[in-house]
């Protein structure tokens, strides 16, 4: 291969490259949005357990009062 062949492939290749870097930069940022989104919905639901929890234990102490009433 002649230098300036071998200039002309290596410029390719740096391009190629540069593009497939850009299009994973870009899907890694895709995916960290998304795993923030996905974090977000799996705190807001902890939050709804521990309230249905909250409930259930009201629930249960409310129940067994009654009981004792009767």
């Amino acid at each position: 291969m002649e230098p300036h062949e071998i200039d002309q492939e290596n410029s390719r290749l740096r391009v190629e490259f540069e593009n497939r870097k850009r299009v994973l930069e870009k899907k890694a940022d895709q995916e960290k949005k998304r795993i923030e989104e996905l974090t977000a919905v799996k705190n807001e639901l902890e939050k709804i357990k521990a309230q249905h929890d909250d409930l259930m234990t009201r629930y249960t102490d409310i129940s067994r009062q009654l009981r004792l009433l009767r």
